[in-house]
């Protein structure tokens, strides 16, 4: 018997072509050049054969054996270079050597021109502002303004609070100290210089200045300032006269006037203004002082305080059509014309007795209006719960005694009636 040798299969590339071929695993590599130059035409001598990824030439010589360069399966490159140039040998995208993949081809991608972009790029250097996003934008601005003007003067409002109290807390403390910044020709004082410690943090020292006003010249001021004629500017420029009680309050005393309010304590050696005042004037009632009074709201000028009195005497006329005043409809007020229509309504069960009892406990509930009785009288369990809130539950057992739910539909219908009336 004959012993075969052993095959290997190729697969070999030249210019674009593929064909496969079958060597003995003991050819030479002349063996194989020759072979591909049967399959493709071109001299043996001008072939280089590549392998792998990427193609590297097989450097071996003529007489080496195939089995110890390749191996069967492997894809073989064959590049003649009879014309000098390698090119017109390619491998396709999808095959491989156990090397890896070879590169395919890519095409060039066609690009379309980007559509032209429409709209207000307001962030692009190149766009101009439209009229309207000017004005947008001018008017943002004017509010922002606006809003931190406020927001400055509630700051300030603020501050001078919080100052007012700490010159209130050091002259009760006696933590002041007075000193003379300037004087007169005649040697007398013309301004102090008022030196405090801070509220919360006594070492932050505060200073104002005011112009010292002298003892006989302050309660002549006073007096004239209490008459309601003295036409007198506070330091944020008020009128003291409009409102003068007010104004020598200590807390608005210490914000609107500081220099009144130092030269009251200076004058008087008095650590509270209240007792400066009563030094300066015994003769006067200072007893205001230690009330709060109501905030009101005062008319714009004299003629709407003329007319404030007769308006509030003149009797208010309906504001719907067909609508009579107060006194067309007569003496009776509202709250009695109410207890009216809630009488009414439970008048309106046949046993008067239970009728009075029910009532009376809703009087102590607070209840006094058809539309609460048309909701309590709905439900005998929320009659129930707030009758025993109200009297407490063994009370409200005993108004409850005997009514039937009939009786609540007949209050709870006579409500409604009466609340539409």
């Amino acid at each position: 018997a004959s012993i075969q040798t052993p095959r290997m299969d190729l697969i070999v590339y030249v210019k674009g072509r593929r064909f496969a071929l079958e060597m003995p695993e003991d050819a030479k590599v002349h063996a194989l050049r020759q072979e591909i130059s049967r399959n493709c035409g071109q001299k043996a001598e001008t072939l280089r054969i590549l392998c792998g990824f990427p193609p590297v030439e097989l450097l071996s010589g003529p007489e080496e054996p195939l089995r110890a360069l390749v191996h069967s399966g492997v894809i073989l490159r064959a590049v003649s270079t009879a014309d000098g140039s390698p090119a017109g040998v390619d491998f396709p995208a999808n095959s491989a050597d156990k090397a890896g993949t070879s590169p395919s081809k890519r095409r060039k991608r066609e690009t379309k021109p980007a559509a032209k972009k429409t709209g207000i790029h307001t962030l692009q250097g190149g766009a101009k502002p439209t009229k309207r996003l000017t004005k947008v934008r001018k008017g943002a601005k004017e509010g922002e303004r606006a809003v931190k003007a406020v927001y400055d003067e509630m700051i300030k409002r603020q501050y001078e609070k919080s100052k007012a109290n700490e010159r209130i807390a050091a002259a009760q403390a006696a933590l002041v100290t007075y000193t003379v910044r300037a004087t007169t020709l005649s040697g007398q004082p013309a301004q102090l210089g008022v030196q405090f410690p801070g509220v919360i943090d006594r070492r932050a020292q505060h200073e104002d200045l005011v112009v010292f006003i002298p003892k006989e010249q302050l309660v002549e001021m006073l007096r004239y300032f209490l008459s309601g004629e003295s036409g007198l500017k506070a330091d944020d420029g008020s009128d003291l006269a409009q409102n003068a009680r007010e104004v020598l309050k200590p807390v608005n005393l210490a914000r609107t006037s500081p220099k009144l309010f130092w030269n009251i304590l200076r004058n008087t050696d008095s650590s509270t203004v209240n007792e400066g005042l009563e030094k300066l004037l015994p003769e006067e009632d200072w007893s205001f002082l230690n009330t709060r009074a109501r905030r009101q709201r005062y008319p714009k000028d004299a003629d709407d305080a003329a007319a404030t009195p007769a308006k509030r005497a003149q009797p208010k006329t309906g504001h719907v059509l067909g609508t009579a005043s107060q006194a067309e409809r007569g003496p009776t007020s509202t709250a009695e014309e109410t207890k009216a229509v809630v009488e009414s309504i439970f008048a309106a069960t046949p046993d008067a007795e239970k009728g009075r009892r029910v009532l009376g406990a809703l009087r102590q509930a607070k209840v006094t209006k058809a539309r609460d009785v048309a909701v309590f009288c709905a439900s005998e369990r929320m009659l129930r719960r707030l009758l025993t809130k109200a009297v407490g539950e063994e009370e409200t057992s005993k108004v409850l005694e005997g009514v039937t739910a009939e009786d609540l539909a007949t209050w709870t219908k006579a409500a409604k009636e009466a609340r539409e009336a």
